[in-house]
Parts: structure tokens; sequence; C-alpha cells
């Protein structure tokens, strides 16, 4: 998730698109370079190769991510968690979400994610 204040919005739309194309590009470039990324990243943060490599591991679930949204999903899991108790009311999610600077390129058809092995 990438939140972004009023103000940027309103007052530099266009430093947030560019943001969020860099965003989304560096992701891009980083999953389909794996081979050389983890290392040029072992060898920045100078911490124990294998703690980078797990936590990169950890990452391509985002990697993999769509950063379009689908209301109806949105919708439907507030149904769930109010049919559960984890949530008081259905909120207007429309209010917070804002899909006009999504980089038309890194937009996926909508899916639901497949459920991980072990979980």
């Amino acid at each position: 998730m990438l939140i972004s204040g009023d103000d940027v919005i309103r007052d530099h739309p266009d430093v947030l698109r560019r943001a969020l194309r860099a965003y989304f590009a560096s992701y891009t470039d980083a999953k389909e370079n794996h081979a050389t990324y983890v290392p040029w990243l072992q060898g920045k943060l100078k911490l124990d190769p294998e703690a980078v490599a797990r936590a990169i591991r950890q990452e391509d679930d985002v990697w993999d991510d769509n950063p379009d949204v689908d209301p109806a999903a949105i919708r439907r899991s507030q149904e769930i968690e109010v049919e559960v108790g984890n949530q008081d009311r259905i909120y207007d999610a429309d209010r917070y979400i804002d899909l006009r600077f999504i980089p038309q390129e890194f937009r996926k058809p909508f899916t639901y994610p497949r459920p991980r092995a072990g979980r």
C-alpha cells in the first residue's frame, strides 16, 4: 500500500505519477534481474547474505502484486470481516482509494491471490 497526502495529490500530481512509475519499475527490474540484484543489495546493506536473500524472497509477493484495486473485492472483504466480528460496519473505502495515479503499464487484470502452501 502506498499513501500520499492531499497536498501532494493536489499540488504535485506529476511528482506523484513519476514516483509511482519509478517505484513499480524498480520492483519489476529487481524481480527480472534477481540473480544480480540480490548480490548487489547484499553488498550495499552489509548484512548476512542469507538474511538478505530471505528478506528478498518475502518481497516476492509485493513484486507480483497488482497496483490496481477491485472495489467489489474490498467490499466483499469488509462484508466477511463484519460477519466474523472483526469489523463493526462497512466503511466507504472509495473515500480512501485513488487509482488515478497508477501507471497504466503496471496494471494487471484483477485476480484473487492463491493461498500459499502451509498457510
